[in-house]
């Protein structure tokens, strides 16, 4: 059926049992006069897995880059934490902040497709990765997920099917309100 919801955690319950990292240190914290999140506070390089081997869906959550000096990704079509395809808000090597879709495969990656983002550091962007057959779509909610605006797309196939995954490097990361909806 379309749209069916087939995963999702907003880690009100403070468990992140759904959730397996592959390091790093992650936790269900809750700060002040917010609701709980999925925070990985060590700034190394590190994912967490979810989800089954799912063909076309998208993935989305609120992803919030901790501080400015690295990256903050939502992943879709993972095969293993080295291989696996990647929606990423962070600066390019002149400081101008931007979204990007990758592909990593085993530490080669590819771009996709990119543009311009004025994203802060701290702040919570809802952010959507959809994978339908090769195309690969980025969108971005400004009103709590009821409407997405396209950022751009671009078209790779060497994955067709995969989990979902959390990553962020450089700097600490926090998720929240993880959906996986089926195209």
């Amino acid at each position: 059926s379309n749209n069916q919801t087939l995963f999702f955690d907003d880690f009100e319950n403070g468990s992140s049992s759904n959730w397996t990292p592959n390091g790093g240190t992650w936790s269900v914290v809750q700060p002040a006069g917010s609701s709980k999140e999925y925070q990985k506070t060590s700034s190394g390089d590190n994912i967490s897995l979810a989800g089954s081997s799912w063909g076309n869906y998208s993935v989305q959550g609120y992803i919030n880059l901790m501080d400015d000096n690295g990256g903050v990704c939502l992943l879709g079509r993972v095969q293993n934490d080295q291989q696996y395809y990647q929606l990423e808000l962070r600066k390019d090597g002149s400081g101008n902040k931007k979204w990007w879709i990758w592909k990593n495969n085993n530490g080669n990656w590819t771009e996709v497709a990119s543009g311009s983002y004025n994203f802060s550091a701290g702040t919570y962007y809802l952010m959507k990765l959809n994978m339908n057959g090769s195309t690969l779509t980025a969108s971005v909610s400004t009103d709590w997920g009821n409407s997405f605006q396209p950022l751009g797309s671009g078209t790779d196939s060497s994955y067709l099917s995969g989990k979902i995954g959390l990553r962020s490097w450089g700097s600490g990361g926090s998720f929240d309100v993880i959906k996986v909806i089926e195209n």
